[in-house]
């Protein structure tokens, strides 16, 4: 199950509102659908009193797997060991039989 961020914010009293720029509801919320690093969001409200700005902050941390390489005495992989792998990336390995195992 893929949980997406959102991103949600109220205001008293204010005319109008911004979210990074753009024209927002006064009050309301943004589903993200994809976010592929660190993001921060900046709402400005805006009434009678003046304006005020905030901020929000979401962390992207990637999915991680660890890959654990190990060969027999009969030959080496490379890299060896355990390896940590981001989700969706990929990962390679070389191969080596000891002479007379090929």
């Amino acid at each position: 199950m893929v949980l997406l961020p959102t991103v949600a914010w109220s205001s008293t009293n204010a005319s109008s509102c911004t979210l990074d720029g753009k024209v927002v509801a006064t009050s309301g919320s943004l589903t993200i659908p994809s976010l592929t690093t660190n993001t921060t969001f900046n709402i400005t409200a805006r009434g009678a009193g003046g304006s005020a700005n905030s901020s929000a902050i979401v962390n992207v941390n990637p999915q991680k797997f660890a890959v654990e390489a190990v060969s027999d005495t009969n030959g080496v992989i490379s890299p060896s060991g355990k390896i940590e792998v981001v989700s969706g990336s990929s990962l390679s390995f070389t191969m080596t039989p000891k002479f007379g195992f090929a």
